[in-house]
């Protein structure tokens, strides 16, 4: 038991309860009065025997009764509170994962299934109760708390109070959600409640430097956060890490799911998928692919155990003939007849895809005569004939708005004009070869104070350095849509261009040569580009089938909406962008079971959906003329794409034994196990009401008997 406020009580004590007992050592003084007779005064002679003004303190239950009434008050005063567990700090920050993996069912002991989501929310409640609630006199006295969201990004759910009535309600009012979880940008909120210092001759604000106010932070989680080592509490804060969950719940689940057109039949389409384990033994499972709710194919497959704390992983592909846009789905079947462990994490037995109808794109080719990419285009299996425009051209089609009209423009060695804006890409999609556009004077560049300060956001801008000369290729991203199955091991560049991508730009480098990135990606909310920085013809890319193939995937990742290539595809929490008819209107976006997302249109035909919370098919709507394999319905056209989760780290749901953040590291504790802190001083308040209750019934007994 600890007293918020002993001093008071000491004060209190030292005056009332001497107060009290002089009252009874005090005898009466009774005035003198003459009589005749001293016969029927025999008790008054009695107390005129002692000379002393003290008398002898008695035996009197009536101020027995005054100092228990009083010691009651005077401890209620002192504020005591019963503490359960030790509470380290004054503020309490209650982050919640509220990931994919939270969703997992725990059976407990002899209890129906729980979702980890759900225990978290009732062990963040019950901590809740046991906050230091404000003294009777010191308000001040009391602990506070804020409660915090996470998944891919974190929310601030309730900010700093000592209501627990509002803390409680933020806590249930947490909704699930199917992204993956990131603890850094949770404690980096947490950390931006820190008190601040002002030093007003530097004009400097220092966060989180005053020891005075340390933070708890009670982290309510699986503990599967592979950014966790990110992380980064203040050299005074306390990280608390109450897990759910068991360390030992194996799942299948689909992590992977891929669907590709054929280069030479686009009307073929292979769908790829991967299915992990995270049992400690092999499984077997049955694999359904649906194409439009229909099952089309069913295939066995046995996943290898966990290995080295790794899930196993395999593989499964089923080939499609189908020109036209479908909706499939691979899911994952328990096989007939075999027992199974149940499936405590359902989210991810299913995976969806909608593909896109096999169309031509709409190309243009702004070139001042170059033959060489004319006729590379016009070979490519998902394009027509390429409108072919010369730079002069072209910017009068850019000042009418018909250069809106096409999917992707390719650019040859031409800079263009765009409002004034010499060497600025317009908005739309780019293939720009020999030429490097968004480029900036680095005498112009910000210079930065601090060098450990974060760079100014430049946006997407390249160092155009001169001329580079030969140069070879020495590492590319083959994970990238645009440069998959694509080899560049053999490239000789005979002219190239020296590219030099500043601190702070938002431009990424696809391949690196000797001199330096070769190709590279600038994105935009309005544009997006990929800059090859040498002319093919000073190459021998042309006499390999690989350029084809690079026209072909990079044309179709750029006129598809900025990689969904023949797929519509995303992960919940991430926004997408696709692109719409030019006179599209009144977008509107929604998803399973009503949810409704942000859905914005850009000057250029491209509109952006998201983020994405749950996993599920969304229809995306507007006003306006379809495209191909768009419907039409109630005088709105519909387009539709599906949201994964597909994440390995997301689908082992085994639960961590701790978290190793960047300063320290946090053990597993029970969740259920929270501080329970409990005021006293109410009670004893109450004690002290009923003891003067009493003491006034037996005085009153023993004036009228």
């Amino acid at each position: 038991m600890t007293l918020l406020t002993p001093l008071y009580a000491a004060i209190a004590a030292a005056i009332a309860i001497p107060t009290l007992l002089i009252l009874y050592f005090l005898k009466l003084r009774r005035q003198d009065v003459e009589i005749s007779s001293t016969l029927l005064w025999k008790k008054a002679i009695q107390d005129l025997q002692a000379n002393a003004p003290f008398q002898r303190l008695r035996r009197n239950i009536l101020l027995f009764l005054q100092l228990l009434a009083l010691a009651a008050a005077i401890l209620a005063l002192g504020q005591p509170q019963f503490n359960a567990a030790s509470l380290v700090g004054q503020r309490h920050v209650i982050l919640i994962d509220r990931s994919a993996s939270m969703a997992t069912l725990d059976a407990g002991d002899g209890a129906s299934p729980t979702s980890r989501l759900d225990a978290a929310k009732e062990a963040a409640a019950s901590f809740v109760q046991g906050l230091r609630e404000p003294g009777l006199i010191d308000r001040d006295a009391g602990d506070l708390a804020m409660v915090i969201a996470f998944d891919r990004e974190a929310a601030v759910v309730q900010q700093f109070t000592g209501d627990k009535r509002k803390l409680e309600q933020a806590i249930r009012s947490i909704t699930p959600s199917d992204g993956p979880s990131n603890l850094e940008p949770a404690v980096r909120l947490a950390r931006a409640q820190a008190p601040k210092l002002f030093l007003p001759e530097d004009n400097l604000v220092i966060d989180g430097i005053s020891d005075r106010w340390p933070i708890s932070l009670q982290v309510f989680t699986d503990g599967r956060l592979p950014d966790a080592d990110r992380a980064t509490p203040g050299p005074s804060d306390t990280v608390v890490f109450h897990r759910l969950g068991k360390p030992d719940t194996g799942n299948l689940g689909v992590i992977a799911l891929r669907a590709d057109r054929e280069f030479d039949d686009p009307s073929k389409v292979s769908v790829f998928a991967a299915i992990q384990n995270t049992f400690p033994d092999s499984k077997r499972i049955d694999v359904q692919l649906s194409v439009d709710g229909v099952p089309a194919g069913i295939k066995e497959l046995t996943v290898p155990a966990l290995t080295d704390n790794r899930g196993g992983t395999q593989g499964i592909a089923f080939p499609l003939s189908r020109s036209e846009g479908a909706t499939i789905e691979v899911r994952l079947l328990q096989p007939a007849g075999t027992p199974g462990d149940p499936d405590a994490f359902s989210t991810d037995d299913r995976a969806t895809l909608v593909i896109q109808p096999a169309k031509s794109l709409r190309l243009a080719l702004v070139t001042p005569g170059n033959l060489l990419l004319r006729y590379a285009l016009e070979s490519l299996p998902q394009s027509g004939d390429p409108k072919v425009l010369s730079p002069a051209e072209y910017e009068t089609a850019l000042r009418s708005g018909q250069a809106f009209d096409f999917d992707v423009v390719v650019i040859d060695g031409t800079p263009i004009a765009w409002r004034d804006k010499k060497n600025t890409l317009p908005p739309g999609r780019f293939l720009v070869f020999n030429h490097l556009p968004n480029t900036i004077d680095p005498a112009s560049l910000p210079q930065r104070p601090d060098p450990n300060a974060p760079p100014t956001p430049l946006g997407p801008v390249l160092i155009d350095r001169g001329p580079a000369g030969p140069s070879s290729v020495v590492s590319w991203r083959r994970d990238h849509r645009a440069l998959r199955s694509v080899n560049l091991d053999t490239l000789d560049i005979f002219e190239s261009r020296s590219i030099d991508i500043p601190q702070g730009s938002s431009a990424q480098s696809l391949a690196e040569s000797t001199s330096g990135p070769i190709i590279v990606e600038l994105a935009s909310s309005e544009s997006r580009a990929l800059v090859v920085g040498f002319d093919p013809a000073a190459s021998d890319w042309p006499q390999d089938l690989s350029f084809i193939i690079f026209l072909s995937y990079a044309t179709d990742y750029l006129g598809t909406g900025g990689g969904w290539a023949v797929v519509r595809s995303s992960q919940p929490g991430l926004t997408v962008s696709d692109r719409l008819p030019d006179n599209a209107s009144q977008l509107e976006c929604s998803g399973p079971n009503g949810i409704s997302v942000g859905a914005g249109l850009a000057s250029d035909g491209s509109a952006s959906f998201g983020p994405f919370p749950r996993v599920g098919i969304y229809t995306a709507s507007w006003r306006g003329s379809p495209a191909p394999g768009d419907r039409s319905r109630n005088g709105r056209v519909e387009r539709d794409f599906a949201v994964n989760l597909l994440d390995p780290l997301e689908s082992d749901v085994r639960s961590a034994e701790q978290i190793s953040l960047a300063t320290q590291e946090a053990s597993a504790s029970q969740a259920d196990a929270a501080s329970v802190v409990r005021s006293l001083w109410p009670w004893l308040l109450l004690a002290a009401l009923s003891l003067v209750v009493f003491e006034w019934y037996i005085y009153n007994r023993k004036v009228h008997v």
